[in-house]
This record gives structure tokens, C-alpha cells and sequence, in this order.
């Protein structure tokens, strides 16, 4: 799934093509921005494929959605080590900002994080979903830092470093919080 949720390409089946543009579309849009028909055009399914496998319509495709984004997140920080890293946790940390910083360049700050979205919606589902991801992110950086507060402090660093980056459309928050990262979890 990982080249259909951030490459465009479309997985085979409607359910898993639903969830793909919701991504897409959350990143560009936002949840409030995103409506179905717009999901349904980018993913070229028919209308009763939502409520077919999605019953609770667009909150429960959109807590999917955010769900999915973050099992590609934690893929993402398992790709690790870097050679600049000098632990597990830092590796993790430069996996995803290397990540970020490559997909801010190549779609010039138009694609944000899919998380970072859903967790100011309105819909509780769809902020317990960015909770969940965030929580897991936040547990497993944890257990190899072993400071749940610097966890969570680098945590927050790189999701406003997501932030700043695509505002600006320009990497260089991402550069920065790199920086202070390795400083912190040297």
C-alpha cells in the first residue's frame, strides 16, 4: 500500500482505492476540505462502494484513512538506520524526516500530513484515529529513546517541522528540527 497512499498509484480493490484518494485528498485538503464525491471521483469507485465498506460514511473512511497513513508512518520509521544516527530512536527520527523532507520538495508543500489533519477535525472518530497514530508513533519512539517525554517532545518537533515545511513550501523546518533532534538524542 505504501506506493498508492503517497505515490498516486491506485491499489486494485474499491475499498483500498477509497482509502487511498481519502489520503491523498486529506493532504492536499484537509478532512473539512475532502468530500465524498471528490473520494469517489479520485478513486474511481461507484457511490455504494462507501457505504459498502464503510457503513459510518465519511468519518469512519476518513478514521481509515488516518489509520492507514499511520501504519505507512511507522513502515517509514522502521526504514532506519541512518548512517548520521547514532541510536534506534534517532534513526527512526531521520527515517521520517528524510521522508517528509523528500515529499515536501517533490509536491512543493501542496501535501501535508494526513495525522496532522484529522487531528483538528471536528468528528471525534477521526481525532481518535490521529490520537491512536500518534500514541503508537509516541510508544514505540519511547521504548528505544526511553524517555517517554523526549519521545513526545521529538515527536511534536518533527509533526511542527510538517507543518512549518508545508507552509512555507520549503523543507528547511525539517532540516532544522533535524539538527536539534540529533543534538537531543545524541
Amino acid at each position: 500500500m505504501d506506493r498508492s497512499v503517497y505515490d498516486g498509484c491506485m491499489p486494485p480493490g474499491p475499498r483500498d482505492r477509497l482509502v487511498a484518494a481519502t489520503i491523498d485528498l486529506v493532504r492536499e485538503r484537509g478532512v473539512h476540505g475532502t468530500g465524498l464525491a471528490d473520494v469517489l471521483e479520485r478513486s474511481g469507485t461507484a457511490r455504494a462502494s462507501i457505504y459498502q465498506h464503510f457503513p459510518g460514511g465519511k468519518g469512519q473512511l476518513v478514521a481509515e484513512a488516518v489509520r492507514v497513513a499511520g501504519d505507512h508512518l511507522e513502515r517509514v520509521a522502521d526504514r532506519g538506520p541512518d548512517a548520521g544516527a547514532s541510536t534506534r530512536g534517532a534513526a527512526m527520527v531521520e527515517a521520517l524526516l528524510d521522508w517528509w523532507s523528500r515529499e515536501i520538495t517533490r509536491h512543493g508543500g501542496e501535501r501535508g500530513c494526513p495525522v496532522a489533519a484529522a487531528a483538528v477535525d471536528a468528528d471525534p472518530l477521526v481525532r481518535a484515529a490521529a490520537d491512536g497514530v500518534f500514541a503508537r508513533l509516541h510508544r514505540r519512539l519511547a521504548d528505544e529513546v526511553g524517555d517517554a517525554g523526549l519521545a513526545g517532545f521529538v515527536l511534536s518537533a518533527v509533526e511542527g517541522a510538517v507543518l512549518r515545511s508545508r507552509a512555507a513550501q520549503d523543507p528547511a523546518a525539517l532540516e532544522e528540527a533535524r539538527h536539534q533532534v540529533r543534538r537531543l538524542l545524541a
